[in-house]
């Protein structure tokens, strides 16, 4: 997955000190699903921010395939249950991007970053539409995020103790 890197990290003691109290797996389970929650309709919105974006260059193709490529993924960050969630979103390229998407999306971090042109030599700069929309988007949801983790490590809480799964 291709994408701007904006790394943020939930340090809040509260969070830590329920997902202390779980199980590894279960804490690690609790922690995916609050991020999978919080982020799946962050990427329709990043997708819709490009689908919306004003552009003199390339084609409304392009850009629905860049919007239909913009995607997120969950997972452990190294090896053993007590390895940190990473949670990137992102552009996907290639098939995996989406049927219509057929590798136009391939011009997102060209549009995003800017590149030298070539033909005259001179700096295209990138709009950095995926990066401002981030900064303004994701600290947001890292807050609804903790308050998810939280729900969810009591939910699992309780079920421990009732012995219900």
């Amino acid at each position: 997955m291709t994408m701007t890197q904006l790394k943020l990290t939930l340090k809040a003691q509260e969070v830590k000190t329920a997902l202390g109290a779980l199980p590894a797996r279960v804490a690690e389970n609790v922690q995916k699903k609050a991020a999978r929650r919080v982020f799946k309709p962050l990427a329709g919105e990043m997708g819709r921010r490009w689908l919306t974006a004003d552009f003199r260059g390339p084609s409304a193709k392009h850009r629905l395939a860049i919007a239909q490529a913009t995607q997120f993924d969950v997972r452990r960050q190294g090896a053993g249950l007590g390895a940190p969630i990473r949670i990137r979103l992102g552009v996907r390229y290639g098939r995996k991007g989406g049927e219509a998407a057929k590798g136009r999306q391939k011009v997102w971090h060209l549009l995003e970053n800017g590149f030298e042109h070539r033909g005259s030599g001179r700096h295209v700069p990138g709009r950095q539409i995926s990066r401002s929309w981030a900064d303004g988007a994701l600290p947001g949801a890292l807050s609804e995020m903790v308050d998810l983790v939280l729900q969810f490590a009591a939910d699992a809480l309780k079920k421990g103790t009732n012995g219900a799964r």
